[in-house]
């Protein structure tokens, strides 16, 4: 079957019949490829359009924040009278505190440091603090940051070159090893000048190789400080050089300090007394010496249970120093900002670490607790239970959650509070809050383990006019989506070899048209090289009748007009001729 135009041209009517059916089948199959539901169906979602897994996730808190800011200790020494029980042996945790000597309520030692802290390195339990958050000048112990992102972005065998900015942006009256310019070195050795030397040219050449750029490097303390939880701290220099926009706290230097003591290596640089760093291609060998005199056993400031740590100097900042000791599985931190003579922060940092070590210890204060009702230790929820008018849920605590809490302080005579939520509706069913004596220690969650999510809300929906077909792609329109270019495709080819054909005939038809005009222009030469043939204007038949031959033609007889020119038509002359011959 095939249809026809004006132009004579012919489409293949079953090709365009298959790709009419072809498309109405895709949109077919896609829009109503599964069977809607009948009315009276309910149709069930989620807020998110998927099953609800009922599935309950941990949502317990973390309370080391809790710990940090429950558990300080006042530096006033308030405490004045001695617990009974703080010579009995705390058998829960396995520390025997009869053995340390002060267990009696003995104050923080008084110190003439302007800013001080002490925290548990584990833990983050503040031990001591007096203004620690105020700020201040750092000075050098701003290298221990340095020293951080160092560690966490560079290598160590990576080769620094000091640049002429790090050598003259450095002051030659203030520490240095005299690096020159373009002068090589690893980043190791480069440490170990910053942090034993405490070398500013050093710190310089560090910055600009880890961060491109002194403000480069910069940018990445400040933000590295902030996610440690700094929020009184800016720095902007690698070194401690006093600038008013370059200021930290003592508790800012405390988190930093925990974070810089996670890397083995830095233990090892800071804990070295002497170091050599080997020729350069500008200089000869150094001999380096840690500046921290409590880390010496001739000194004077020696202290045994240090294991490294930082100091610092201005005229601005005073004294600077931040220790790190560990002592019977306990490490601690302690920073002192402000306070002159410099060397004191080495008598007092002593003093309150062996404060710390010798008057604190851990506790487990729900070790043996239980949520039964028959359990004794559970007395405390006596008052919750008999409130309830339903069968008792399922809770449950961590039961291995510590305290870091003066000696006098233990498992028997702290006190819990429970506090229950008003409210069902979440996990969480409340908390235990650990005090004593009016002062909040920290607090825990109470899990209800029966807790369910609430299904989400369905939808029911029964009006067909509000169904909506979704599209939802099959594998076997890959089919048909090759059939259709297929049949595109020949009908492509259809349509060319109908333009070829249309072409060739037009061409057959002018060479008809040109042997047509060939034969005419024949018949003319011929009646004109005829001397007997006058044929005129004025040229008639034997009927009398005027006639141009050339016209007189019959289109269905293909040569006829070439046969009417060579036929000699009679004349007027040749009638005369017949009559007077008749008559004679």
């Amino acid at each position: 079957m095939t249809i026809y135009n004006r132009r004579n041209k012919i489409f293949p009517l079953y090709l365009i019949l298959l790709i009419v059916m072809s498309v109405v089948l895709i949109f077919r199959t896609s829009f109503y490829v599964h069977a809607e539901p009948e009315d009276g169906d309910s149709v069930e979602t989620t807020e998110n359009g998927s099953p609800d897994d009922n599935d309950s996730s941990d949502e317990k808190d973390d309370d080391a924040q809790s710990d940090n800011d429950s558990e300080t200790s006042d530096s006033d020494g308030a405490d004045s009278t001695a617990d009974p029980d703080s010579t009995e042996s705390d058998e829960t945790t396995g520390v025997d505190t009869g053995n340390l000597p002060n267990t009696a309520r003995t104050p923080a030692p008084a110190i003439t440091t302007l800013s001080g802290i002490v925290m548990d390195i584990d833990s983050g339990t503040i031990l001591y603090e007096k203004d620690a958050y105020t700020k201040r000048y750092p000075a050098s112990i701003t290298k221990i940051m340095t020293a951080l992102i160092a560690l966490e972005k560079g290598d160590l065998s990576d080769t620094i070159t000091m640049s002429k900015e790090a050598v003259d942006n450095t002051p030659s009256d203030s520490s240095n090893i005299a690096l020159d310019y373009d002068e090589k070195m690893n980043l190791k050795d480069a440490m170990y000048a910053m942090l034993l030397n405490s070398a500013n040219d050093s710190a310089y050449g560090i910055a600009e190789h880890i961060g491109g750029s002194l403000s480069g490097f910069c940018d990445m303390m400040n933000a590295k400080a902030a996610e440690l939880g700094c929020q009184n701290t800016h720095f902007s220099n690698a070194s401690g050089l006093t600038a008013a926009d370059h200021y930290t706290c003592c508790y800012d230097m405390a988190l930093i300090g925990r974070a810089v003591y996670a890397y083995s290596e830095f233990k090892d640089i800071s804990s070295t007394l002497t170091y050599t760093i080997p020729a350069t291609n500008k200089n000869t060998e150094r001999v380096l010496w840690h500046g921290d005199n409590m880390l010496f056993e001739s000194s004077d400031y020696y202290y045994a249970y240090a294991t490294c740590g930082k100091t610092g100097y201005t005229t601005e900042a005073h004294g600077t120093l931040i220790t790190f000791a560990e002592k019977d599985g306990h490490r601690l931190v302690c920073v002192l900002m402000d306070v002159l003579p410099a060397s004191t922060t080495f008598t007092e940092s002593a003093a309150l670490l062996d404060f710390c070590f010798d008057s604190f210890h851990i506790i487990q204060p729900l070790e043996n607790f239980s949520f039964e009702k028959d359990d004794e230790s559970s007395a405390m929820l006596d008052n919750y239970y008999h409130s309830l008018t339903h069968g008792l849920p399922n809770l449950s605590t961590d039961t291995s959650y510590t305290l870091y809490v003066r000696n006098y302080i233990t498992s028997e005579n702290i006190e819990r509070t429970v506090v229950m939520n008003d409210s069902s509706d979440s996990e969480i069913a409340g908390k235990i809050v650990f005090s004593f004596e009016g002062q909040t220690l920290g607090e825990v969650n109470i899990i209800n383990n029966d807790y369910i999510r609430p299904m989400a809300p369905t939808v029911k929906d029964n009006t067909a006019s509000n169904k909506k077909p979704h599209f939802e792609f099959h594998a076997y329109y890959i089919i048909i989506i090759a059939i259709v270019i297929i049949l595109l495709i020949l009908l492509i080819e259809v349509n060319a070899l109908q333009k070829k054909r249309m072409k060739q005939r037009k061409g057959e038809s002018a060479g008809s048209s040109a042997n047509k005009k060939k034969h005419k222009k024949s018949s003319n030469k011929l009646n004109d090289d005829d001397p007997n043939n006058s044929v005129n204007s004025e040229n008639e038949y034997s009927g009398g009748s005027d006639i141009n031959t050339q016209d007189y033609t019959y289109p269905h007889k293909k040569y006829h007009s070439i046969r009417m020119a060579k036929k000699k038509p009679l004349t007027r002359t040749d009638n005369n001729r017949k009559k007077e011959a008749e008559n004679e």
